[in-house]
């Protein structure tokens, strides 16, 4: 008895949590051109991975306008992230990433998956690089990171200099150091497209 108490707990809580997201901005039920919110907190793993992939399988139903990605991040597994990258790359909503504290390790991949890339004043992203630290894993999280910045436009160099210790580049990362950015840094870099103290201010500046 307990056991069916406590899963239907559960159940109603995670229930509540989703269907809650999908809001518009006012709080109103959805309506067609939405514009969703979908927060990417705490560590990145097969859980968020699901909740991500329902986000996007929403967006579409209700033909949202955009899909925002809301970043506090300090990473988390990396087969996790990948399958939310290419959940976010596939998506037939638009998408924009809104880094509002941190997007570190795998809050990278997620973050430049995006369309767009917007941070608040004070955030940051970057230390991907991954634990152990393993060639064969290094590699695999370093084409990961260059081929979903590649397919965003932005520069590869940069990602995979917070994945690798070993790429070096002038005049910003020395060998053997891990590159993280501040928002004013990563916009300097053509990394992030601007850079909004809120989220009201991030539609305005969406447009």
């Amino acid at each position: 008895m307990r056991y069916r108490v406590g899963t239907f707990v559960i159940f109603l809580i995670a229930a509540l949590l989703f269907f809650s997201l999908f809001t518009n901005v006012s709080g109103l039920p959805k309506e067609k051109g939405e514009v969703l919110f979908v927060p990417i907190r705490g560590t990145v793993d097969p859980g968020m991975a699901k909740f991500v992939k329902r986000a996007v399988e929403e967006a579409k139903k209700t033909e949202a306008a955009l899909l925002v990605f809301e970043i506090n991040t300090p990473g988390g597994l990396v087969d996790a992230a990948v399958e939310i990258s290419q959940t976010i790359l596939n998506s037939p909503v638009p998408t924009a990433a809104y880094v509002n504290s941190q997007a570190t390790s795998a809050g990278v991949l997620i973050a430049i998956s995006c369309e767009n890339l917007y941070m608040a004043p004070g955030s940051t992203i970057g230390a991907a690089e991954t634990v152990p630290k393993e060639e064969k894993t290094i590699s695999y999280w370093r084409s990961k990171l260059e081929g979903a910045a590649e397919r965003r436009g932005r520069d590869p160099r940069i990602v995979a200099a917070m994945a690798d210790a070993d790429v070096e580049i002038e005049g910003l990362k020395e060998r053997g150091k891990i590159l993280s950015l501040t928002a004013k840094k990563a916009l300097e870099l053509k990394l992030a497209d601007g850079i909004a103290a809120d989220r009201k201010e991030l539609l305005t500046v969406l447009g």
